[in-house]
Parts: structure tokens; C-alpha cells; sequence
């Protein structure tokens, strides 16, 4: 399982929408990534908002999600008191939902790498044991 991947609402808009700043460097670090990458529901909702105004993005995401290239971690009713202590504990950064959620599954689920373009929260994460999350791709601050 250490293979595993956490994949961020950045790099999903991304793949799916060419017009995106991030579109080329995700898609050549999605090349190098296992065929299925890992995730939350708060992250698909953030990426279908975003998408909104390309139904047939919204639409091709969600069908991704279907067919199993991105798959879901549950967050259960008792660990939200979890997520809600990754908020608390970054609470002067403004993470949101999507973010805390993943911080936490990265810990839950022993998955150290995560696929995002938001170097400025993810890069501040650190795992019980003190070690950072890798980040891919590795683009400029």
C-alpha cells in the first residue's frame, strides 16, 4: 500500500481542464502516478464547484470517479472531531474542508505523498511521526 496516492482538488481541475495554469506540469506528473489515485468527497465536491461552468467536465469527473480512477476514503461520523482538530490545528493557515480532510487521510490511511498544487498548506503538514508529505508535482512556490 505505499504506493498509494492522495490527490488534491488542484490537480483534478487541472487534468480535467486543458485552460488550467497547472494543466501540462499535472498532467506529465500524472504519467508517472499509479492509475488510481486516492481522495474525499469534500475534494470531488470542491473540484465539481469549480468546474461548474463546464458541465461536461463536471460530468467526465464524475463518471472518473464511477469507473474507479479516483477513489474514495469515507470519513466516518466519529472521526470528524479528527478533521475538525487538523482545522483547529492549522487554524491561523485557512484550510478548508478539503484540505483537512486529506491531512487527516494521509495520517489515517499511512499515505505520504500527495498530488497537489497547493504547496503552501501541504508543505506545512507533518505526520504523527514529525516526517512531511511528498509533494508531486514539484512545481515553483
Amino acid at each position: 500500500m505505499a504506493d498509494r496516492i492522495l490527490i488534491d482538488t488542484g490537480p483534478i481541475v487541472a487534468l480535467f481542464d486543458k485552460n488550467d495554469q497547472h494543466h501540462d506540469a499535472c498532467r506529465e506528473a500524472a504519467q508517472e502516478l499509479p492509475e488510481i489515485l486516492w481522495t474525499v468527497w469534500p475534494v470531488i465536491t470542491e473540484a465539481c464547484y469549480l468546474l461548474r461552468k463546464r458541465p461536461d467536465l463536471v460530468e467526465s469527473l464524475l463518471e472518473a470517479v464511477h469507473e474507479g480512477d479516483y477513489q474514495l476514503l469515507t470519513i466516518r461520523a466519529d472521526e470528524v472531531i479528527q478533521v475538525g482538530g487538523v482545522l483547529s490545528k492549522y487554524r491561523d493557515q485557512e484550510l478548508d474542508l478539503a484540505d483537512a480532510c486529506l491531512a487527516y487521510m494521509a495520517e489515517r490511511e499511512n499515505i505520504s505523498t500527495v498530488f497537489t498544487v497547493d504547496k503552501r498548506h501541504f508543505s506545512l503538514f507533518r505526520l504523527a511521526s514529525g516526517d512531511a508529505l511528498s509533494l508531486v508535482p514539484l512545481l515553483g512556490s
